[in-house]
């Protein structure tokens, strides 16, 4: 016999979590795209634990309703499968919004200049957006965007451990973007850049080829910065391909005066300069650094040449990119990224997905070791 109080008893909490979040979807109260309640929101508001809110996250993936994103959250998917791909009308060019953090004279205005190159061969036409390494800004730029009405953007996402939501939100609405020079972990989206484990690696394999294996790896922090944290991947191989153990000790990941945002000052840059003399007079044994920007590098000379050291014969220097011009600046041995190549893939790719055509999700090119004055072969 059925129990006649079954109908009364009350649903587990998960599934009233559950029910009403689904409700909210399918009533578009939370729109394709956008991000749901986090845990911890979830927690508080129904005063559950972490577990019956993950059970409830849980059945509303195997909906297909949203899709969970480790360490970001979790975000409404589109029932819609062709949002962001219809292919565009030909009677006019392609809009392309390019959104970049700077045009330092390094990188990013000679991506830029690959870019515009591209884009004059080509129908065409680019809305340029900078964020100074402001990920506020870059979700402003991404917004504005696509108030024009752009077809599609290219995104050289800001360093750092924060994700900008937008750019999540385009990937789930499958709106046609592309990420250049860098990627975002824990989800697919396309993305062009160097094969920056490779490339590190030839570095390291050089100086040890110069005799130098007290190499002191300097940069900004690179949490989540994934360009940088490929490049220290690279390094720490081929340090066990040479069977030799990594010092820690001797690396410097602290420098913050060429980062994009906030702008530098004469103050910061100062505080580096000393920072990297501080770091050399403490490991005397340094006799070659890895400099993960050509900005880091100039630090490094300035701060060797403040120490009565000489590049090359005290300390060899080695960095990634290098200014088109080079009349009256430091020369350095260095990596060159196919930086035309990039734009070019990078372009290229975001039109085949406007046109909803097929593309790699990942393309990764392959970079050039320029050997320059400021490495030399260590004295044994």
């Amino acid at each position: 016999m059925a129990n006649p109080f079954e109908s009364v008893k009350q649903k587990p909490r998960y599934e009233r979590i559950y029910s009403e979040l689904k409700t909210k979807i399918i009533d578009k109260q939370i729109r394709p795209g956008e991000k749901l309640p986090t845990e911890k929101e979830l927690i508080d508001y129904y005063q559950v634990s972490r577990i019956t809110t993950k059970k409830a996250l849980d059945m509303l993936v195997s909906d297909n309703l949203i899709k969970r994103i480790p360490g970001k959250g979790s975000f409404v998917i589109s029932g819609d499968e062709n949002i962001g791909t219809e292919i565009k009308t030909k009677n006019r060019p392609l809009l392309i919004g390019y959104i970049v953090p700077d045009f330092d004279d390094s990188h990013g205005l000679e991506l830029f200049l690959g870019a515009e190159k591209m884009a004059a061969q080509t129908n065409m036409n680019i809305v340029v957006k900078r964020t100074y390494g402001d990920v506020n800004r870059e979700k402003e730029a991404i917004n504005a965007l696509l108030e024009l009405e752009v077809d599609g953007m290219v995104i050289l996402p800001v360093s750092g451990e924060y994700y900008n939501e937008e750019i999540v939100k385009l990937n789930i609405q499958k709106f046609p973007h592309v990420l250049i020079d860098r990627y975002l972990k824990g989800f697919s989206t396309t993305s062009v850049c160097t094969d920056n484990r490779g490339s590190s690696k030839q570095c390291v394999h050089y100086l040890f080829d110069m005799n130098h294996d007290k190499i002191a790896l300097i940069a900004p922090p690179f949490k989540d910065t994934s360009a940088i944290e490929d490049r220290i991947d690279g390094f720490i191989q081929a340090y066990a391909e040479r069977g030799v153990s990594v010092d820690k000790d001797l690396w410097l990941t602290s420098l913050t005066s060429t980062l994009p945002f906030p702008k530098n000052t004469e103050e910061e840059i100062r505080q580096d300069i000393e920072m990297i003399k501080e770091h050399l007079k403490k490991f005397p044994e340094i006799s070659a650094v890895f400099a993960m920007e050509y900005n880091v590098a100039v630090l490094v000379k300035e701060a060797a040449a403040e120490l009565n050291m000489t590049v090359p014969d005290d300390l060899s220097i080695i960095c990634y990119d290098h200014p088109l011009n080079t009349i009256g600046r430091h020369r350095f041995t260095h990596i060159k990224q196919d930086v035309e190549k990039m734009t070019g893939k990078a372009l290229e790719g975001v039109t085949a997905l406007i046109e909803g055509r097929e593309f790699p999700v990942k393309t990764t090119l392959d970079a050039e070791l320029i050997k320059d004055a400021s490495t030399v072969a260590k004295k044994v």
